[in-house]
């Protein structure tokens, strides 16, 4: 959500799910040391080493240095301002969002197996 991308990425979901395997991270420039830090920390492939999968939970999360400024009581009254809030003409205003080709669903054809009997 820092950047406005996923931290992995692909042309295709077999490229996404190889840059997932592979771990390899790359930031933005003026991303700070902070948030690399965080970003790897929450993204570390083995979830025994991962922020918030430690003994201490979630409060590794909440103490971490990117959050220091962070005021929560202030957050959950929603008295902090957010550093960008984007123009909304109505609630069917899709414009704040990247447009892309949608592909056709392939129709649903029944196998017989009845593996949806249940849905």
């Amino acid at each position: 959500m820092v950047a406005g991308f996923p931290p992995y990425g692909g042309d295709s979901a077999m490229a996404t799910y190889k840059a997932i395997l592979e771990g390899v991270l790359e930031f933005p420039r003026p991303f700070s040391a902070d948030v690399r830090d965080i970003v790897r920390r929450l993204l570390h492939p083995s979830m025994t080493k991962r922020l918030g999968c430690l003994r201490n939970g979630a409060a590794d999360v909440r103490t971490h240095p990117w959050y220091c400024n962070l005021q929560p009581r202030l957050l959950l009254r929603m008295k902090v301002k957010p550093p960008f809030v984007p123009t909304i003409k109505d609630s069917m205003d899709t414009s704040n969002f990247a447009h892309f080709e949608e592909e056709p669903d392939d129709p649903y054809e029944d196998d017989g197996s009845g593996w949806d009997r249940d849905f």
